[in-house]
């Protein structure tokens, strides 16, 4: 029986998955699990003027029957240059901006063969952003549910993000829009900084 949590690896997390997350000292990342579709490991939201937005990471592999660390991104696309474009938009004038946008601005430039690669390198980084501890160990083998204690690889929220009620804080676009909880953690970062933190303890 796996004692250590297993999380799903993805695209710069929920507030949530990252509150949670904090909770240990260290987690299981499966690489070899069977991605389902329309989940965060490929997308993430945002909040910009005209409220939320979708980012989707593009890949070649249409099937759920591949491994996640063999499924690519479809690179014939900009959507690196899509993405920090859209990130641009959405909080260059945030409080903390220029404080955290060297934890993430080089992996837009930077290609990346794989969503697995992509993804745990942003992760990598936004752990040392937040001065989180928690220890990343990844499986070489893919593993059975049955044997897992806490396993959120399939936890419902990790893909309706909207589904959890969280404290307000502030947000670049608040004169415009009603708060909007569980986006990306790049709202929070931004917009928070090193207050990121103390927040999530608290969820």
């Amino acid at each position: 029986m796996t004692e250590t949590p297993v999380f799903p690896l993805c695209y710069s997390g929920s507030l949530e998955y990252f509150a949670i997350l904090f909770k240990y000292e260290s987690i299981l990342i499966d690489q070899n699990e069977f991605v389902p579709k329309q989940t965060t490991r490929s997308f993430l939201e945002i909040l910009n003027a005209n409220g939320i937005q979708k980012l989707s990471v593009p890949i070649n592999n249409k099937s759920q029957k591949i491994p996640y660390h063999l499924i690519t991104i479809d690179n014939k696309q900009r959507w690196q240059h899509q993405h920090w474009k859209s990130i641009l938009s959405a909080y260059k004038s945030s409080p903390f901006f220029e404080h955290y946008e060297h934890y993430i601005a080089d992996f837009y430039q930077k290609k990346y063969d794989t969503l697995f690669e992509f993804n745990s390198s942003i992760l990598i980084n936004l752990l040392k952003a937040l001065k989180v501890n928690t220890k990343l160990e990844f499986s070489n083998q893919y593993l059975n549910p049955d044997f897992i204690l806490n396993d959120f690889r399939n936890k419902e929220s990790f893909k309706k993000t909207r589904n959890i009620l969280m404290p307000e804080y502030y947000q670049t676009f608040s004169y415009k829009h009603h708060f909007v909880c569980n986006l990306s953690i790049l709202d929070l970062i931004f917009n928070l900084g090193p207050d990121s933190k103390t927040y999530l303890s608290k969820i």
